[in-house]
């Protein structure tokens, strides 16, 4: 047996609840350290968020204490909305990376549960003094459990005592009221009314002489009487048929190119999400869901390209040319080459410039 016991390592969990990610959760037992970033030598491996380090963050636990580090020195982490470098995690912390936020799920301990010592009674206790032989009810006084035999002068004398008392109380028996003889008994009149109703409703009347019959009403069966009235009404059915399935079949249509949009929304695809989710609503202006999302979608991705201009006009001041050229690249990606936005030129023009200068440098 080792003379140093091995630390008992906790398990615990890790939810996406914002970013390119969201949804997924992350869960580990004995495991003593997890990284994070865009890397696929991660653990967790977050491929889809652009501001993510190959190996941003670290999680360490040491005597049931979780602690975060963070191992990179170009992009920043922040634990409740404040920038930590490393952080002793609690319950009610949330870590960002990049644009992906996470709730970290400190393991909970299970509760005890505690044996009741006291035993149950039995459902149907024998009272004292009572003898309950099986298959037999119970009698309703008390019963001696052992019966002293009586000897033969000692019965008269009982016998005797017990007509003293009284007999035992019996339920009274009502009797019979006596019939009245020569009485008219109602029966018979009620009798006699009924089979005079059933033979008045049964027995076939004669019929009335000199009578006409009734003439049933007639039966119109509506039908088409002019051959171009029938045409018209055809062609009139097979039109809305038709309509029906163009109807249809733009909905189904419209259906698919929502699904599509969201999931591209949810995996931070806003370009293309934005494109789905516009045909979508066009197709089918009832889904006013899509167009929402549309904006939403729009939204986040001006806040992006806003985003990636600041920072490539911070590292060309700082002269970190490379870091310039990736910034406006990726500019230009979420422009998509879109001659009419209003900072197409400039991410041009300045992409162009750090390509230059960072070229000069090299040589």
């Amino acid at each position: 047996m080792n003379a140093v016991a091995k630390a008992k390592l906790l398990p615990f969990e890790l939810e996406v609840v914002s970013g390119p990610h969201l949804g997924q959760r992350f869960s580990f037992v004995d495991t003593s350290s997890v990284t994070i970033g865009r890397g696929t030598e991660n653990q967790i491996s977050l491929q889809h968020d652009p501001r993510v380090s190959r190996v941003h963050a670290e999680i360490k636990q040491e005597n049931e204490v979780f602690y975060i580090f963070n191992r990179t020195d170009k992009n920043s982490m922040l634990v409740n909305g404040l920038k930590e470098t490393q952080f002793k995690i609690t319950q009610s912390c949330v870590i960002t990376i990049g644009e992906t936020e996470f709730k970290f799920i400190y393991p909970q301990a299970a509760p005890k549960t505690f044996k009741n010592p006291l035993q149950p009674l039995s459902s149907n206790p024998v009272p004292v003094g009572l003898v309950q032989h099986q298959g037999q009810a119970q009698t309703p006084g008390p019963v001696l459990k052992h019966q002293v035999p009586m000897t033969p002068h000692q019965g008269p004398m009982i016998a005797n005592s017990m007509a003293k008392s009284g007999p035992a109380q019996q339920p009274k028996r009502r009797r019979p009221a006596p019939k009245k003889e020569g009485g008219f008994n109602p029966m018979i009149l009620v009798g006699l009314v009924g089979i005079v109703i059933v033979a008045f409703f049964i027995l076939p009347s004669k019929p009335e002489e000199n009578v006409a019959p009734e003439r049933g009403p007639d039966i119109v069966t509506p039908v088409f009487q002019d051959e171009r009235r029938y045409q018209e009404s055809l062609e009139q059915a097979k039109q809305a048929l038709l309509k029906l399935e163009n109807q249809n079949s733009r909905q189904a249509m419209a259906q698919q190119f929502f699904i599509s949009g969201m999931r591209e929304f949810l995996n931070g695809n806003y370009h293309r999400a934005v494109s789905l989710l516009n045909s979508a609503y066009q197709s089918d202006p009832t889904l006013v869901d899509a167009e929402k999302f549309a904006r939403e979608a729009q939204r986040k991705l001006d806040r992006l390209i806003d985003f990636y201009f600041a920072e490539g006009i911070k590292y060309r001041e700082n002269n970190n040319y490379r870091m310039c050229k990736s910034s406006f690249q990726t500019v230009q990606l979420y422009i998509r080459n879109n001659a009419k936005h209003p900072k197409f030129v400039e991410a041009k023009q300045f992409f162009d410039e750090c390509t230059n200068l960072d070229r000069v440098r090299r040589f």
